[in-house]
């Protein structure tokens, strides 16, 4: 028998002097935790330690996936006033000077600050830097930036690119990528979904 004193009485026996020490002064000096604490199982407390090794006592649950996920850069104020937040009908109606988004005699520099921080598909249309009567398409793709001159032909149309079909204004071809791929290189899979609007000064 290993035995001699049955559970009941060692539990008991410390009351008396000269008994063996109660359940309570068996516990660690150090430890400053409650016994009815120290007695849970492990399962009960393994969620309050994980919290106290990630610096978070509160029992808020830990965040989504999603919000772990890296999101897109935007400006400290939020969009871009000029990008739109979902596509746009473009009115292929109204003349080219009329467009919101034509910008004029911006450069390529300026047209690139602008589509920074704009998702992909946003695009406008400016002056030709090298050729006073055509114009160009600049466009924000996953890769960065694409420059497409709009060329006038001889009977007064435009054409996107070198293979691009003759549209008779510059509206009109850019109302004509809105629902198609545009056939240009490093865009292929992309239509002009986001125009971005001249901002007043």
């Amino acid at each position: 028998q290993l035995y001699d004193t049955p559970s009941e009485e060692w539990d008991t026996a410390g009351d008396g002097p000269g008994g063996p020490p109660a359940r309570e002064s068996r516990l660690p000096r150090d430890d400053e935790r409650p016994a009815d604490e120290y007695d849970q199982p492990w399962e009960w407390k393994k969620d309050h330690i994980s919290r106290a090794f990630a610096g978070d006592g509160s029992p808020e649950r830990s965040p989504s996936l999603s919000r772990q996920l890296p999101r897109s850069p935007r400006p400290p104020g939020g969009p871009r006033p000029g990008c739109p937040p979902s596509p746009r009908h473009v009115d292929t109606s109204l003349p080219l000077e009329k467009q919101a988004w034509y910008h004029g005699p911006i450069g390529r520099a300026g047209a690139e600050s602008l589509l920074a921080l704009c998702r992909e598909g946003s695009f406008l249309v400016r002056d030709c830097e090298t050729s006073p009567d055509d114009y160009s398409l600049s466009l924000r793709s996953s890769q960065g930036f694409v420059h497409v001159k709009l060329t006038r032909t001889r009977e007064q149309h435009f054409t996107l690119g070198r293979a691009g079909a003759a549209f008779p204004s510059v509206p009109a071809a850019v109302g004509h990528y809105t629902a198609r791929a545009l056939p240009v290189r490093g865009a292929r899979h992309l239509s002009l979904l986001y125009p971005v609007a001249v901002q007043p000064l």
